[in-house]
């Protein structure tokens, strides 16, 4: 069994780091213990809070550093979920490109379908074929002409 952790070797080994993430990162046990034993607060007392306030402002720069939507939201995705959560991604995103919104037809998707041999190449190389596919019930059909690649992990 492993160790008993008491909450002054909690508080010790919190001592030593400035944020939470530091200490659940660095001495994960201890971090663990204190929180399965109601002592997560009072060890982390002296640490300072790591995250940036998301404003208007803050949330514009971040927006203006970026080309499109999709870089915005996987460079900074805090500052993207809080100008979406507070109706500012008109604003935030007014210098960016229109999103193109294709509607796929079934001839559209067989025909993306048919430049690909398998099914995971296809989904990574045109999504919105692949889910247009999916959504509409034509998926069979686009992907009738492709090879079924069966995974060699073993089943139990």
């Amino acid at each position: 069994m492993g160790q008993k952790w008491t909450i002054e070797q909690c508080l010790a080994s919190a001592c030593k780091f400035q944020t939470k993430c530091s200490w659940c990162k660095l001495d994960n046990k201890a971090y663990q213990a204190a929180r399965r034993n109601g002592w997560f607060g009072q060890c982390t007392e002296h640490m300072t809070l790591m995250r940036r306030e998301l404003t208007f402002e803050t949330c514009l720069a971040s927006a203006r550093k970026r080309k499109n939507r999709y870089i915005w939201q996987m460079e900074d995705p805090s500052a993207y979920r809080a100008a979406l959560k507070n109706g500012w991604m008109d604003d935030c995103t007014a210098h960016m490109p229109a999103l193109k919104r294709t509607k796929w037809t079934f001839e559209e998707c067989r025909a993306a379908a048919r430049r690909y041999k398998t099914r995971s190449s296809w989904k990574h190389g045109q999504i919105g074929a692949y889910s247009a596919a999916r959504r509409n019930g034509w998926f069979k059909q686009c992907v009738e002409h492709m090879d079924r690649v069966r995974s060699k992990v073993k089943r139990i």
